[in-house]
């Protein structure tokens, strides 16, 4: 993973994303509907990981808080982790998916 900080006139922003290209996820402040006040809940975001357990596990070694331990669903697994300002999001792996 790399991090490319940048600042316009209106926002500063951080692209997070792996060195080889593809997906990336840009950080920034400022955008839409943004209030003080949705700090610390849900933030729309979903992460799909191709080994739920394996994911988790490093996860909590690096101090990542869960809000939701793995857990299996009908369409694969889901858990849900916490940022140290308590912003959620979802992890998601379709690991013993029902077919």
């Amino acid at each position: 993973m790399h991090s490319t900080p940048s600042v316009t006139a209106a926002h500063a922003t951080s692209a997070v994303g792996s060195p080889a290209g593809g997906a990336a996820i840009i950080l920034a402040r400022g955008y839409g509907g943004w209030a003080p006040e949705k700090v610390g809940s849900f933030t729309g975001l979903v992460l799909n990981v191709e080994n739920m357990r394996a994911t988790c596990e490093e996860l909590r070694e690096r101090g990542v808080r869960f809000d939701l331990e793995p857990e299996q669903q009908p369409w694969g697994m889901q858990a849900v982790i916490k940022d140290p300002d308590g912003n959620t999001f979802v992890l998601r792996s379709f690991e013993g998916a029902e077919t």
